[in-house]
C-alpha cells in the first residue's frame, strides 16, 4: 500500500498470491515515479504510481502528480481520468 522500498519483495508475494488465488484482484500502490524493471506486470491488476503529494491533490484531482494504471496484455493502461470529477 505504498512505501514499499522492496519492489522484488513485492512481487514475490504477489506472484505466491496469484499462484494461490488467481481469481483475487491485485493491486500495488507505490510511491515510486516510475515502475521497478523488478516488478513482472502479470501479478498485478492495478498499479498505482506516483507519491503523495499534498499540494497536487489526491488521485481524484486533474492535478494530481499520481496515476492508476489497469494492466491489460501486460501493458498499464492509464485510467486516472475515471476518478476526476
Amino acid at each position: 500500500m505504498g512505501g514499499d522500498a522492496d519492489a522484488a519483495a513485492v512481487n514475490d508475494i504477489m506472484h505466491y498470491v496469484r499462484g494461490r488465488y488467481p481469481s483475487l484482484h491485485t493491486a500495488w500502490y507505490s510511491g515510486r515515479t516510475i515502475l521497478s524493471q523488478a516488478i513482472n506486470l502479470k501479478n498485478f491488476d492495478y498499479i498505482k504510481l506516483g507519491p503523495y503529494l499534498a499540494h497536487l491533490g489526491a488521485l481524484r484531482c486533474t492535478t494530481t502528480n499520481q496515476r492508476l494504471y489497469y494492466v491489460i496484455d501486460g501493458r498499464l493502461e492509464d485510467m486516472t481520468h475515471r476518478f476526476w470529477r
